[in-house]
């Protein structure tokens, strides 16, 4: 598996992580280096991801953990989000920091000519951005992305072409 899939697997799992801990009620005992600058490539994106996913695994004991693992993500996020689905739960701050060091690593940041969107189904509402079907495309035959949604977006009208 690629540093890429690891990277995009590994912010579903901090997201996952961070609602474990907020329906425990241990949000208020984590603290953050917020230091997303210093990250130069996908490596180092990928060793920060596991470090903190380590951290905050610290907070939970491991039966509880387990437990949590091998059920239903309703169970810890009825809480808080009620009867949402997992996508449409946002990610994080600190997770979306990581996914938007992520989108400028990959040079796929939403910009005017880049008009296909690869839009990742467990971290909502986030997206990578292309400007061809062909350079999308290579990044999801060499990945393991799925679930995910390819979108054509042409002068504001945004238009799925298929999902996996």
């Amino acid at each position: 598996m690629s540093n890429i899939t690891t990277a995009i697997q590994s912010m579903d799992l901090l997201k996952k992580r961070y609602l474990q801990l907020e329906y425990l009620g241990k949000m208020d005992k984590i603290t953050f280096s917020g230091c997303f600058d210093s990250i130069k490539n996908i490596d180092e994106l990928v060793k920060r991801l596991e470090e903190d996913i380590e951290y905050v695994e610290g907070y939970i004991p491991k039966a509880v953990l387990e437990f949590l693992d091998s059920g239903d993500y309703d169970v810890y996020t009825r809480d808080n989000y009620g009867r949402k689905f997992w996508n449409e739960i946002e990610l994080s701050d600190k997770a979306q920091k990581y996914f938007d060091v992520f989108q400028k690593l990959m040079d796929c940041e939403e910009t005017a000519a880049k008009k296909y969107e690869l839009q990742f189904y467990d971290l909502y509402p986030n997206s990578l951005y292309f400007e061809t079907i062909e350079e999308l495309e290579k990044i999801i035959e060499a990945e393991d992305f799925a679930p995910f949604t390819v979108f054509e977006n042409d002068g504001g009208i945004s238009r799925e072409l298929y999902s996996a």
